[in-house]
């Protein structure tokens, strides 16, 4: 396997562990956040990048909102009505009323990037030393033989 398409694959797992742990929050409701993470990889003169993409909210879900907004994330204004209208599926009333709780109660956080982040470094660590341990014994094998 080439470089590149270890990167590619890394990627996509950490995409998958992310998702995964999404639904495990229950923040899927639409599905909308968890269909829009994907990534990408790209080559620079500096090395491999590795690009995972979401929509904007993911910062919310992840690091949550007080009540009466989160002056590191936000102004700590009211959350526009027009970021909910899809999960009211285009009931106006219904979507004012989700960001009047917002602003009002917050929204918890899920710390589900940094929970996702120790999966990966976990599976990454776990898949190395398998690997090497598979190579070792191939060494031995072969000076045995």
């Amino acid at each position: 396997m080439n470089e590149e398409m270890m990167f590619t694959e890394w990627g996509n797992e950490f995409a998958k562990i992310l998702k995964a742990n999404l639904i495990e929050a229950g923040k899927s409701n639409t599905g909308a956040l968890v269909n829009s993470i994907s990534s990408e990889v790209y080559s620079t003169n500096n090395g491999v990048i590795i690009e995972i993409s979401a929509l904007d909210y993911l910062t919310y879900v992840d690091s949550g909102r007080r009540p009466r907004g989160n002056a590191k994330i936000d102004s700590g204004g009211f959350p526009p009505v027009s970021a909910f209208m899809d999960y009211a599926k285009g009931d106006e009333s219904f979507a004012w009323a989700i960001a009047r709780k917002v602003f009002r109660d917050g929204i918890p956080a899920t710390h589900v990037i940094d929970k996702s982040i120790s999966e990966f470094k976990n599976k990454i660590e776990d898949n190395a030393s398998e690997a090497i341990a598979e190579q070792f014994t191939n060494i031995i094998l072969k000076k045995l033989k």
